[in-house]
Parts: C-alpha cells; structure tokens; sequence
C-alpha cells in the first residue's frame, strides 16, 4: 500500500522553490537565501493562523510502546478550533498545533493529533518537517527534509490490520523512505513491513536508526526503540547470575507443586508470577534432575511467558551490538547493566556507557555507540546526515 509522502504536505513551500528557481535557473543561491525564501514563503501560508499558549512536549501527548506498537496519548483535554501556532520549547522553528475532537464523543475530548513542525536552522538543511499525525484510524510520524545536495522523505504508518488477515501475517506497522539528490533523481526508495514497530526495529536496526532516530530524539521519544523486558531478560539469561536469597525463595515455593493438593499447587504458581522475571532466570538455570512431574509441569508453564521464540534467535540477539544497545534504552536498571555488560563482551574494543547514567546522557550516548558500531558496518551508512538534536 502507497501513501503520500511529506511532499503533499509541503506543497506551498515546495512550489516557491521551484517556482524561484523557473524564473532565475543560472542564479546560484545560498543556503542563507533559500532558507530565506522558505521562511517567507511559511510565514506567508500560516498568515491570519491564531496562535496558542506556549506549551513543552509532555503537556501535549506521550508516547508509549504497549505489545510493540506505539501509543500516543493526547495530553490537551480540549480540541483545538482548527489550526494554531503555537511554541514548543523543545521544537526550534515554526510549530503548528490541531488537536482534533471526538465527533461522537464529548467536545472538550481530543483524540486526534495534527503537529507539524518547520526548522530552517539545521547544518547543510534549507528545511527541515517533522509531522505528528494521530487519527482514531493510524498514525503517521513524518520527516521531509530538503537539503543542499539531497531531499528526504521518511515516513512511519501503524495502522490497525484488516479484519480478514490473520495477526501474525498482518504487516500493520510500514516505514517508507525516498531520497533524492540535488537534481532531482530518486537514488534510493525503501519500503519496510513488520507485524509491530518493535519487530520493525528489531529486524532493520540500522534502516530504522538511520531514518526514524531523528524524528523520534525530536519528539523526546527515544525510548520506543526500548527492547521488550521480557525478551530482553530472556536473551540475556545466561550472563545473569540469580541473587541467592531469591533462588531459597523460589525454592521453597517449588516445594509446594509436589503437593496433593491442588490450591497449595496453584498457590506457588501465583507466588511465582508474583516474582515475575527474576524468578524466571532463577528457574532457567535450576537443576531438574529430581524434580517431580508436578513440578516441572507447574515451572514450565509459569516460564511460557518468558520463553516465547526461537533458541537460534536467541542466540542471535545475545551477539548483536542493535540488540543490546536497544536493551540499553530500557526503564530496568538491571537489564542495562546486563546489556552494557555482554556488550562489552561482544566487541573488539572497549565500549564506554554508563547504564546508570541519566535518561537523556545515556540515549545520546546509545546514539552515538549506534554510529560506531551499527551504522558503519552497513551498507547504507552514507548520505546527509540529519541533525537530531531538539535542544538548543
């Protein structure tokens, strides 16, 4: 399936540009000049727009990831009445704002998101537009980007799969990508599927870093790249050493699956969800020589949950720098120590992160470590380079 690109949504600009460069091809112009012109030819098509209070990011949606796909929540209670500037702080440039209304619901209720936002301020960018576009139906997260020498288009789309495809043959999450050089001529065209984001990034790490880190570091949204805890524990199980005085407790708990009774046996497999995961790799690692049936039968459907996949996989994950750096990115301190711990293993050089260093440190630093270790070892690590940066 095709959708637009940005270029639909940059029409006016675009068509200046192109209109200037008609009337006068032999003039070179400067990066200076045609950021010039954009912002003129901006400020012109946004005349007459009402402006709104100034507002940071977090007042206006958070993302979340919930079974690998991204969630946004509107943050605004009201809808707006049409389209608005407005200045958030952690957007440099020229920022529009539509919060769209429940048709069937109440009025004061914003379900719908339509942000856009212009930079002209970028290092070798005449222009740079980040679109956030949230529908009851799909999701949109957009980049075009014109600069000296290339144009890009990046767009991610999550929609819902149809009711007819079976879930795990739905590909409902798509990333489309075009590049363009100075004349014009496409010199590269990606289109990628996967059931969920999360799969996406995990299967084209360094496709997805390359084109949608930006959009997501802009957004304050790095943490989607976020591996799956229960994966992540998963893989990295055999680098983890259980902590002694919860293996006597998940002990004395297996205890009660050898007993007659069933309450007593439902009971210790409540107990160990309870625990959840530490119990899990305390449990992957365990002796079963003497286990009774019951008992390995009660352990192994707690560790279903936390077992799903391949081995071979697995073993994959365990051994990929993407993987481990995604790790990295998660809110559990200890699967970060665990992740910065085998990553270290894992290369040829000392790597340097702190997995306890603060939100914002430690997701530059995972950028910068994607860099070095993902994104020049591809084949697809030239090209321009996008300022990601939000912050001034």
């Amino acid at each position: 399936m095709q959708i637009a690109f940005l270029s639909m949504l940059l029409v006016p600009i675009i068509a200046a540009a192109q209109e200037q460069a008609a009337t006068d091809p032999e003039k070179p112009q400067t990066l200076e000049l045609r950021r010039a012109e954009e912002q003129k030819t901006l400020e012109a098509s946004l005349k007459g727009v009402p402006e709104m209070p100034s507002r940071k990011l977090e007042e206006l949606f958070a993302f979340a990831l919930h079974d690998g796909f991204i969630v946004v929540h509107p943050k605004l209670a009201e809808a707006t009445d049409g389209m608005k500037r407005i200045d958030v702080p952690e957007l440099p440039g020229i920022t529009t704002l539509m919060m769209i209304g429940d048709p069937a619901g109440p009025a004061d209720r914003a379900v719908g998101i339509n942000l856009q936002n212009y930079r002209l301020d970028q290092p070798g960018v005449v222009y740079a537009n980040l679109q956030v576009l949230l529908q009851p139906t799909h999701l949109q997260l957009a980049l075009g980007v014109v600069g000296e020498t290339e144009t890009w288009d990046v767009s991610l789309l999550q929609q819902p799969p149809h009711e007819e495809t079976p879930a795990e043959l739905a590909q409902v999450v798509r990333m489309y990508v075009q590049v363009f050089d100075a004349n014009e001529e496409q010199t590269q065209r990606l289109s990628l599927a996967a059931p969920t984001f999360s799969e996406l990034r995990r299967k084209h790490p360094a496709e997805t870093q390359k084109y949608l880190y930006p959009i997501m570091h802009a957004l304050q949204a790095e943490h989607l790249f976020a591996v799956d805890e229960r994966l992540g524990w998963r893989v990295l199980a055999e680098d983890l050493e259980p902590d002694k005085q919860l293996v006597r407790q998940v002990e004395t708990i297996l205890e009660q699956f050898d007993s007659d009774r069933f309450q007593e046996r439902e009971a210790a497999a409540q107990e160990l969800r309870k625990l959840g995961q530490p119990a899990a790799i305390a449990l992957l690692k365990a002796d079963r020589s003497d286990w009774s049936i019951e008992r390995q039968s009660g352990v192994d459907a707690f560790l279903a949950e936390f077992t799903q996949g391949e081995q071979d996989d697995a073993a994959a994950m365990r051994d990929s720098p993407a993987f481990l750096l995604d790790c990295l990115y998660s809110d559990n301190a200890d699967l970060r120590s665990a992740a910065a711990a085998r990553l270290q293993k894992i290369t040829d050089e000392p790597v340097e992160i702190d997995p306890d260093a603060p939100r914002e440190q430690r997701f530059e630093r995972i950028a910068q470590l994607y860099e070095k270790l993902v994104l020049q070892n591809t084949d697809d690590g030239g090209g321009m380079k996008v300022e990601a940066t939000a912050k001034e």
